[in-house]
């Protein structure tokens, strides 16, 4: 007799949400009692519905935001990532610290010790450290006061994330009360800041949309704080987007603000991964990419930020492995390979001639970086364009020569003329032998000024130049000067007007002052001068035009070379011509020599040196053969 056995049907397994420990309201009642949907002010929950909500908060799952945050060690807590080190950050990390030993609040600590640790009533715990607690109740209440008083303050930015992220396990020793104080004021704060612009306040901005996705993952029982998570994420996107060019670069004025913004949109993209869901919109999501990109391209060899002081924090290891699994950017990677270590290893000598060209220009974002290369022993000028100056930074290897403000001052009749226009590119070229760019800009209603920078990348100097050029004769005085930083020491020879600076007792580089005589015998109308630690270079004339070059070598091979230079006899049509009109210079140091020619006027053939010109800027080398090889020459433009 046979029998028949029912088919075994496999059991499929479901991912199902967590239980709620028995005795636990649903997520609605426990939203309901817990919060006020319309502005996050207490609903007035029995004391026993308050027992029971933070009591389903120490059961839950513990979400730690970002567990590689270590306030105890040597690396920084990942919101002070990109941040200045000064003292409201290390006030912040001590903060963070005594959260940590209180609750274990996700802020780097194991979940057991979170669990241990949750014991108690109070901040002030009276089994613990009177002084700490009492200390980190005060900062409590003053944190509240504050978000009441100074919302826009960017340190109360990010102690509110500090907070929020440890509100889930302090949430018991608050009481209902404090608690609820603590999540109105993170309501008033992200409110506040995301009524700002991306472009204009961008620091605000992408706090205010962090915080919101950081309350909406800490509190998804919570349907106000969960519905906040895709108003936030849109508004995170268009943000990315409307912060950069287009190919991640932001405004000039806002580069300061570029490392922490980024460290921000990580956090971001951590929240994101932890949620399963992605961060940015496909756009942004590539803008984030490059904007990793353009931070290495914004860095020193040793990691901190161009035009930042002695207190900037580093690019380091840990927080760009945070941005490389963020952007997941294999070119970024290639970057860290190549731009911060000195001897690259195999992956990154391979991967050195895929990478983008090292030099950029951006007229929307006013910023200008001209490099010899990727390599941290390369020569880099970085220019921020905006507000109506110039801020440079120049750089050979790990030797930062001069950073600072070297805006032109110009008098006119000895009247002072200030620029009445924002500086603008006019022309931008590079090749296998050049990086340049010029920039012009109004000095009142009659006089342009045009800063011309060329970087030769095989003849390794820099000419800075400016030509002012006018409708009439005038009494012209102009100078600029090119700020020296900290353990660098700007000094003059003793017979010529040449300058150099030292580092450590060594000269890194000359700088040659083509438009003086040399010597300093003979009688001149500008000089190469020592002021505030840094070289100003200064001229006065009589004309419609005044060109004012400085020729920079940072070659080593010559720095122990003989040097001369010469203001050379510019002709037209058999005439010598004056200085208004055009000017030309040979340079020698050792065996090599350059030619610079400018004209000041309209175009027209002119000869110097045996050579016939016509376009407006010129600069060649002379080889063995005696020919000019030209490295650059720049059309007038029309008009």
């Amino acid at each position: 007799m046979s029998t028949t056995t029912p088919p075994r049907r496999n059991k499929k397994r479901s991912k199902t949400k967590p239980e709620v420990p028995p005795g636990i309201p649903s997520d609605e009642a426990i939203a309901a009692h817990a919060l006020d949907s319309g502005n996050g002010s207490p609903a007035h929950a029995p004391d026993s519905d308050w027992d029971r909500w933070t009591d389903y908060l120490s059961r839950r799952q513990v979400f730690r935001p970002w567990p590689d945050a270590d306030p105890r060690g040597d690396r920084r807590p990942i919101w002070f990532w990109g941040l200045p080190d000064d003292d409201t950050v290390a006030e912040l990390g001590r903060l963070c610290s005594a959260l940590e030993r209180i609750a274990g609040a996700g802020l780097g600590q194991r979940c057991e010790q979170r669990r241990r640790n949750e014991r108690g009533a109070s901040l002030a715990d009276p089994h613990g450290s009177p002084e700490t607690d009492n200390d980190v109740s005060d900062r409590f209440n003053r944190f509240l006061d504050r978000s009441n008083a100074e919302p826009r303050a960017a340190s109360l930015r990010i102690e509110a994330l500090v907070w929020a992220s440890a509100s889930p396990s302090l949430a018991k020793r608050l009481g209902a009360e404090r608690w609820h104080a603590l999540m109105a004021a993170l309501n008033r704060l992200g409110a506040e800041d995301w009524n700002v612009s991306a472009v204009r306040d961008p620091w605000p901005y992408f706090l205010a949309c962090e915080l919101r996705l950081l309350v909406a993952m800490l509190y998804p029982e919570i349907a106000a704080y969960a519905a906040e998570w895709s108003a936030a994420r849109d508004a995170l996107s268009h943000g990315v987007c409307e912060w950069t060019d287009g190919k991640g670069w932001p405004v000039a004025s806002y580069v300061k603000w570029l490392r922490p913004v980024l460290a921000c949109w990580a956090r971001c993209r951590s929240l994101a991964d932890a949620r399963g869901e992605p961060c940015f919109h496909r756009e942004a999501r590539r803008q984030f990419g490059l904007s990793v990109r353009q931070a290495m391209a914004l860095s020193r060899p040793d990691g901190t930020p161009v035009f930042g002081d002695g207190r900037s924090w580093s690019l380091d290891r840990p927080f760009l492995q945070t941005l490389l699994h963020a952007t997941r950017d294999r070119t970024a990677q290639c970057l860290v390979d190549t731009a911060f270590t000195d001897k690259p290893s195999g992956r990154g000598r391979r991967s050195a001639e895929r990478l983008p060209r090292a030099s950029r220009v951006s007229e929307w974002s006013r910023l200008a970086v001209l490099r010899t290369d990727w390599s941290p022993r390369a020569a880099r000028l970085t220019v921020a364009f905006d507000s109506h100056r110039i801020l440079g930074e120049f750089q050979v290897g790990e030797f930062r020569l001069w950073s600072g403000d070297c805006s032109p001052e110009v008098r006119i009749d000895g009247a002072c003329v200030n620029p009445s226009t924002e500086y603008e590119v006019v022309c931008s070229f590079h090749d296998k032998d050049v990086e340049y760019v010029e920039l012009q800009c109004r000095f009142g209603n009659e006089w342009k000024l045009q800063r011309q920078m060329m970087l030769a990348l095989r003849d390794e100097f820099l000419l800075i130049a400016d030509a002012l050029i006018g409708p009439r004769r005038a009494a012209v005085e102009h100078a600029f000067t090119l700020p020296a930083p900290t353990r660098v020491d700007a000094r003059l020879a003793d017979a010529s007007r040449e300058g150099a600076w030292m580092v450590d007792g060594k000269r890194r580089a000359w700088a040659l002052p083509i438009g003086l005589p040399e010597w300093r015998a003979e009688p001149s109308t500008g000089e190469l001068i020592v002021h505030d630690g840094g070289l100003t270079l200064s001229s006065r004339s009589e004309g419609r035009a005044v060109f004012c070059p400085l020729f920079i070598d940072f070659s080593k091979h010559r720095r122990d070379l003989a040097r001369t230079w010469r203001r050379l006899t510019v002709a037209e049509d058999r005439t010598r011509l004056p200085p208004d009109r055009a000017a030309g210079f040979r340079v020698r140091i050792g065996k090599e020599q350059w030619l610079i020619y400018r004209s000041l006027d309209k175009q027209a053939c002119r000869s110097v040196l045996g050579q016939h010109l016509l376009p407006e800027f010129v600069v060649g080398r002379f080889p063995g053969s005696g020919q000019l090889d030209v490295l650059i020459q720049i059309e007038a433009a029309d008009g």
